[in-house]
């Protein structure tokens, strides 16, 4: 029975792998016929470089289908404008044999494409080290140089070598494109085609210099201050070669905010650095504690100490009093408003934000857009509405807590309504606000329908100069040199016209 049995369940396995086969063949044959975005990890790595390469340009997809799920795949040739980001073609080393000495500088030549402006770009390296390769130096920096007709971009990129850099080869990582519309893409070297081949080799140094900078002791006073006492940081610190070159401490306060608190070279003792400053008024009493100290030397090594785990850190402490003008409360959104709800591209929409804050005040205010297929988006930082040029006014002055800025977009950029997403305002003691539309009803009602110009989409970043101007208002145009009337309020002044009564 136990031979039978055995032998029966080897024909039944076999009959089901053998039922799995054609199976099998089919979903192999599927997968070789989807594009190469799509394909498994171990055929191929699972990215877009070749597909915008190999895929004519009205079927391709813009990165943001394959990155946020609840987006519809659409062709390029199914919508308006230009979503795609700049497509790296070429990047070549331009040193001879790719051999450098240390201190010298690598040259580099880059070539992409993209109808509109691409901004300047790096290329970073990893060195002998790996990861621990000082990344200050090892980024080629890419300016453009020129632009051909058929839409390519030259650009030209220098790297300088530091010279306490280890010998040996330099491999890249990757680069990180953007254009005007602020669509943006990474090429990694292991899979892009035109970055893989991108190295060069730093020859033998004498003055290499891998060990980073020792903290050998930290003073901090008082131990007891008000929210005005200025507060001191001397640092004693060494460096076996290069010499240091920056010291940074990180302070926490007691409501967890952080402020990083640069020091500065005592004089011409390279040994001994220092720092002196004050709190932010609005900040609230309790201790602070210094959170984190960075050091780093000339040839880019860093080490970091922590009060957690450093005893040269274990005590760095102090405690304010108690202040009555503490700030600890975030800003408030009142309302937000546009003066129109219908604009053309290139047409100009004025954001208006009334917001207020219980003490510091509001110091910044900013207003997150996007598009109706999430694909564009824009940043607009709102500010405090400009006082009239009054010289002399009997009144008295409010704040109004009014802010202002300007939404416009791209004849590139899609049209249809523009949606409120996001609203960030922070105060003068560092509280923020953070509102998103998902959490209100009232910003995810708000929008501005954009509709397409006469023209239509143009794929130059410059408005076309043939349009037709507004006829001129009747009468003489207004001198905005004069002062503006305030009120007819006596009394004049003893000498000259009265600026309250009368225009000069």
């Amino acid at each position: 029975m136990k031979a039978l049995s055995g032998l029966g369940l080897f024909v039944i396995f076999g009959v089901a792998a053998l039922a799995q086969q054609p199976a099998q063949k089919i979903e192999n044959q599927k997968q070789e016929e989807m594009p190469l975005q799509f394909r498994q990890s171990h055929e191929r790595a699972p990215h877009t470089d070749d597909y915008y390469l190999d895929t004519p340009e009205g079927d391709r997809v813009p990165d943001e289908f394959f990155v946020f799920r609840r987006l519809n795949q659409l062709r390029t040739s199914d919508m308006e404008g230009y979503h795609l980001p700049p497509l790296l073609l070429e990047v070549n080393v331009l040193n001879a044999n790719r051999k450098v000495k240390a201190g010298e500088e690598v040259k580099f030549s880059a070539v992409l494409s993209d109808p509109t402006e691409i901004t300047p770009f790096s290329l970073g390296f990893d060195g002998p080290l790996g990861r621990r390769t000082d990344p200050a130096w090892t980024s080629a920096r890419f300016t453009r140089v020129s632009e051909n007709k058929a839409g390519k971009q030259m650009f030209q990129g220098v790297l300088k070598v530091s010279k306490y850099a280890p010998a040996g080869k330099y491999l890249p990582k990757f680069v990180i494109t953007a254009n005007s519309l602020g669509h943006t893409k990474a090429y990694f070297a292991d899979w892009h085609p035109s970055v893989k081949d991108v190295w060069f080799e730093v020859e033998e140094n004498k003055d290499v210099d891998l060990e980073a900078p020792y903290l050998r002791s930290f003073e901090l006073g008082p131990k007891k201050a008000t929210i005005t006492d200025p507060i001191s940081i001397t640092v004693h610190a060494d460096d076996n070669r290069s010499g240091i070159g920056e010291i940074v401490v990180t302070i926490q306060s007691p409501s967890n905010k952080y402020i990083d608190v640069p020091l500065m070279r005592a004089f011409n003792n390279p040994k001994v650095w220092k720092a002196y400053f004050r709190l932010n008024p609005w900040y609230e009493e309790g201790e602070y504690v210094v959170k984190k100290a960075y050091v780093n030397d000339v040839a880019g090594n860093v080490r970091y100490y922590f009060n957690s785990s450093d005893d040269v850190l274990k005590d760095a402490q102090f405690v304010v009093n108690p202040n009555d003008k503490a700030d600890v409360t975030s800003p408030e959104l009142i309302a937000i408003s546009f003066d129109k709800e219908a604009a053309k591209q290139g047409d100009e929409v004025k954001v208006r934000a009334l917001a207020s804050d219980d003490r510091s005040g509001v110091e910044h205010l900013v207003v997150f857009f996007i598009s109706p297929n999430l694909l564009d988006k824009r940043r607009i930082q709102l500010r405090p509405v400009p006082k009239p040029p009054v010289m002399i006014k009997p009144a008295f002055d409010v704040l109004d807590n009014v802010f202002e800025g300007i939404l416009k977009i791209d004849p590139l950029d899609e049209t249809g309504p523009w949606t409120v997403t996001r609203v960030v305002a922070t105060d003068y003691a560092n509280n923020y606000l953070d509102i998103s539309a998902e959490e209100s009803e009232d910003l995810a009602s708000l929008k501005v329908t954009f509709s397409k110009t006469a023209k239509g989409p143009s794929t130059s970043m410059t408005t076309p100069a043939a349009t037709t101007a507004a006829p001129a208002a009747a009468g003489p145009a207004p001198d905005k040199g004069k002062i503006r009337r305030v009120d007819m309020i006596p009394p004049h002044p003893p000498r000259g016209a009265c600026l309250n009564c009368h225009e000069p």
